[in-house]
């Protein structure tokens, strides 16, 4: 059920958020370049639901049939958000709002979080950002000499926090946008590591080459969606909502 339900979620989300991809891009082509392959992203999206779902079987609650589908959709949601991040760096508002709107009618029926959890979660999860991306561009960390409006955290990755919140709680949001920070810096450093063995063991080969950047800019929505995605599973696992002193003693033992 729940690899019907990823499935399904993928293919009607990514007829619904190309509208707004051709808007953005100015170009429907180059939207659907970016969704394309949709058959394999679909089955990927199934395989996705169907190993989260087995990951929450093994907790102590039964699964809902809410939990099953919602699952589903959570695991289609955060593949396309990494996918047209990666692709674009844009992570359509139809898609937060959508995972956002989900994730409270899911708490409203006490299905992961509580309603109160989720709403502190959603907020938690888009003032946090706001807040990093305000001290960055107050302090001139944001931006570079060729950015007239920097920014140190998108716009849509703070929806995509903020949206990852609904469902998680404030405890769980933080927990990503932790994990997530720490894999997009191990990204960072891996790809200045690459460059600079680039430039030392062949630098005739790459003479001619345009000059690799030592820190790009790379999108944080796959780390975020990397990080989120076996967070519903992890709520059944621990109920008390991915305390971390839980979470650490379960390991221990």
């Amino acid at each position: 059920m729940a690899a019907a339900a990823g499935v399904c979620s993928l293919i009607m989300l990514s007829s619904w958020l190309r509208g707004e991809l051709s808007h953005w891009l100015e170009n429907p082509k180059t939207a659907d370049q970016i969704l394309a392959p949709q058959v394999l992203w679909a089955c990927l999206a199934g395989s996705l639901a169907f190993g989260l779902v087995t990951v929450a079987q093994q907790g102590v609650h039964p699964l809902t049939v809410w939990q099953t589908l919602a699952m589903g959709f959570w695991s289609a949601s955060l593949l396309l958000a990494a996918l047209i991040d990666l692709r674009s760096r844009l992570l359509p508002d139809r898609m937060t709002l959508a995972l956002a709107l989900f994730g409270l009618t899911l708490a409203s029926q006490n299905q992961f979080v509580q309603l109160d959890q989720a709403v502190l979660g959603g907020l938690l999860g888009y003032a946090i950002p706001w807040a990093t991306n305000r001290w960055a561009v107050r302090s001139g960390r944001g931006h570079g000499p060729q950015a007239p409006e920097p920014t140190a955290i998108g716009r849509g990755d703070m929806a995509l926090l903020g949206g990852v919140g609904v469902w998680l709680g404030p405890s769980g949001v933080i927990w990503v946008l932790l994990a997530s920070s720490v894999l997009l810096l191990l990204g960072l450093a891996a790809w200045r590591v690459l460059v600079l063995l680039m430039r030392r063991r062949s630098p005739r080969a790459t003479s001619g080459l345009p000059m690799l950047p030592m820190l790009p800019m790379l999108p944080m929505g796959p780390a975020i969606a990397a990080c989120a995605w076996i967070g519903p599973a992890s709520l059944l696992q621990w109920p008390a909502g991915l305390d971390w002193v839980a979470i650490v003693a379960d390991f221990a033992t």
